[in-house]
């Protein structure tokens, strides 16, 4: 077999390489000072034989070598590079999960779904090619995943503690980190504020591989929602406490469900009612005479936005 269009000036022969009755080329070199430096990437046939070659030059006789990947256990998206001599022809089983690098210098082997074998033989160009094959296993390590639950997720200020419950799987060491920084390496965490805010948290999940995978998850610690009803108004027009009704602390009135006011004169007759927490009682009556100076009872029940139920009752002197 032939490299085609071999004259007097070549200096190379072609390499070929049979399988039963059928040969393949591999390549040839030509005189640089006649044809110019030839630079052969791939050849090959239909039937899957593949060689590579860098470049044109002869091996000069350096002991050809393939040696493995340093590293042959995979996570997830990684990847590891075996470098390929110079002026060689290769041959690599199987193909799954491998690809050349852009320069042609380097095989890159990639994460897959299952662990795989592979078997890579080569021979370096010129008159006398050394040969060599080498086998290794590229692991693909299964990803740990990071999961955990703040417990309770929202809390009030008196008792501003998160408990970090991780729910990983597939993981032995664990970080958690807040801000950045590191606090902790327990399976689970707690973590105490005296500030109400917003509080995140990063979990860091890793298995015996080296592989990991992170997750976050966010806190709320609140001021607690307080209602004051006074116990005395004077609605005289002298814009001081000239209205009775609720004043909120923490609460958006807005978000306010099932809000009722209702109050009462001695006698048990209602005086006043309202559905809008903003509405407060001035003094006077349905018929809007006055009130007569004395004690009413009330009855004020809401729901506030974090769903507590509430049901203040008492009494409220009217003083003019």
């Amino acid at each position: 077999a032939t490299g085609g269009g071999l004259d007097s000036n070549d200096r190379g022969n072609a390499i070929a390489m049979g399988r039963g009755a059928q040969v393949y080329t591999a390549g040839f070199f030509r005189s640089p000072s006649t044809y110019g430096s030839t630079n052969l990437i791939s050849v090959g046939s239909s039937d899957g034989f593949f060689a590579r070659l860098h470049d044109s030059s002869r091996n000069k006789g350096a002991a050809f070598e393939l040696d493995a990947p340093s590293d042959t256990v995979l996570c997830k998206n990684d990847t590891v590079t075996m470098e390929i001599p110079a002026h060689a022809y290769l041959t690599f089983s199987p193909q799954q999960g491998v690809t050349w690098s852009a320069d042609g210098k380097y095989l890159i082997f990639s994460h897959t779904q299952d662990s795989i074998t592979y078997t890579i033989s080569g021979f370096s160009a010129g008159a006398c090619p050394d040969y060599d094959t080498v086998s290794f296993t590229i692991l693909s390590a299964p990803d740990p995943v990071a999961d955990f639950v703040i417990s309770p997720p929202t809390v009030p200020i008196v008792n501003p503690i998160f408990n970090l419950n991780n729910q990983s799987t597939g993981a032995v060491q664990f970080d958690w980190i807040y801000e950045g920084v590191s606090f902790s390496t327990a399976v689970n965490a707690i973590q105490t504020f005296d500030t109400a805010g917003i509080y995140c948290f990063t979990l860091w999940a890793f298995n015996d591989a080296g592989c990991f995978d992170t997750t976050s998850h966010c806190g709320t610690i609140y001021e607690l929602e307080r209602v004051f009803l006074p116990n005395a108004f004077s609605p005289n027009g002298d814009q001081k406490n000239d209205y009775f009704g609720p004043f909120f602390t923490n609460v958006e009135t807005q978000l306010i469900k099932d809000y009722r006011m209702m109050i009462y004169d001695r006698w048990g007759n209602r005086v006043f009612e309202s559905n809008r927490p903003d509405f407060r009682w001035n003094g006077l009556l349905q018929n809007q005479t006055e009130a007569l100076t004395g004690v009413y009872f009330f009855v004020c029940q809401f729901t506030t936005p974090r769903g507590e139920k509430i049901d203040q009752r008492g009494d409220v002197t009217l003083i003019r």
